[in-house]
């Protein structure tokens, strides 16, 4: 800020970590915001010793802030997670996966479900302070520092956190539509396994149109698919040969053979596949942004490289596709419908009103001409 790359830094101040600013700056306080304990729902928030923590990264004062407050507390927390990011802390807490320190803004930011708690002892704070450059207080971006300050708690300072306005936004747009996508992902792969449950071994693998489209090759399809978008195109492949894959353009390998079945393959083997790739697919989800870069390994060069969002998208469309496919194909072999254990969207009808709106189907069709 010095060398005038900036005209303001908005920071934050944890207890007993004062923020180290160069002389030639004019430092002035926003607000206190009250540090508070978060413990997901259902934990007993007087066993802290035992709960797995997420905490800042090392070396943060955030992180030096959290240790020494649990330490003082009389006990050494079990870090499980570390990460910068305020709301990642508030997912974990969400998701049952982690108590953390939240500051009392999460309150403000549509987080209702967080319940906060009052720290032991005597009250804490971070505080939220602005730096300029000593006599830049004609500069416009420093005019609206005050501007800021009167408002003090205003929406825009209570989403803030560590990450500025413009990151948060991004990254909460960012992690809402990848939850989404994942979401939708999830669902297609339980709906396509539920459709195999009760059938024989003839029924999973019977080709029931002109194509030969089946029940469990959708389901080694599905497999092979989320085999190459996510773990071998981005790094991670799942250590397992898959016989009918191969990168080698000469190697004689039948067509589409990931859509139907051999009998030595078994439906356990087939099933265990989707689902240990599955592990690694949401692991890499996970772990990467929607902007990192993979390459998926049998696509052709000029479009190989995908972004996880682009490729994350193209693999619910072709999931959710073949859900569908699934319905029609189950609906064929027993006329079982619905969309999941949990119950069908379809009108709740008995065997006879079934018949009889099919009939009426059939007759409205004929009658068209």
């Amino acid at each position: 800020m010095l060398a005038g790359d900036f005209d303001m830094v908005l920071a934050e101040e944890f207890p007993g970590a004062p923020m180290p600013f160069a002389d030639g700056l004019e430092v002035e306080e926003v607000c206190r915001d009250p540090l508070l304990l978060a413990v997901p729902d259902g934990w007993d928030p007087d066993d802290l010793a035992a709960m797995p923590w997420a905490v800042e990264t090392a070396a943060s004062p955030a992180q030096g802030w959290a240790l020494r407050t649990c330490r003082a507390a009389g006990f050494e927390p079990i870090v499980r997670y570390r990460s910068d990011d305020v709301l990642l802390h508030v997912r974990l807490v969400q998701a049952g996966r982690a108590a953390a320190f939240l500051p009392e803004l999460v309150r403000r930011c549509g987080f209702p479900d967080v319940r906060l708690r009052p720290l032991p002892g005597p009250p804490q704070f971070r505080r939220i302070i602005t730096a300029v450059r000593a006599g830049s207080s004609r500069h416009p971006a420093v005019q609206q520092r005050h501007a800021v300050q009167n408002v003090r708690l205003d929406h825009t300072v209570q989403c803030m956190f560590s990450t500025g306005i413009d990151g948060w936004s991004r990254r909460m747009h960012d992690r809402e539509l990848k939850e989404d996508l994942h979401r939708q992902l999830r669902g297609a792969r339980a709906a396509v396994l539920w459709k195999l449950e009760g059938l024989s071994e003839y029924d999973v693998r019977r080709p029931l149109v002109p194509t030969g489209t089946n029940l469990l090759g959708l389901v080694k399809h599905l497999a092979t698919v989320e085999w190459g978008h996510f773990g071998a195109a981005f790094g991670d492949p799942l250590d397992e040969h898959l016989p009918w894959v191969t990168e080698d353009a000469e190697a004689d390998t039948e067509a589409s053979a990931d859509m139907w079945v051999e009998p030595s393959e078994t439906r356990s083997a087939i099933v265990g596949l989707y689902e240990r790739v599955a592990v690694r697919s949401d692991e890499v989800i996970e772990r990467f942004p929607l902007d990192a870069v993979g390459q998926v390994p049998w696509w052709p060069p000029e479009i190989s490289r995908v972004t996880l969002h682009a490729i994350l998208a193209h693999t619910v469309a072709e999931a959710q596709r073949h859900a569908g496919h699934a319905d029609i194909l189950r609906e064929l072999v027993d006329g079982s419908p619905g969309h999941g254990p949990t119950g069908s969207l379809l009108p709740a009808g008995d065997s006879e009103w079934w018949r009889a709106r099919f009939e009426r189907l059939e007759r409205a069709a004929r009658s068209s001409g």
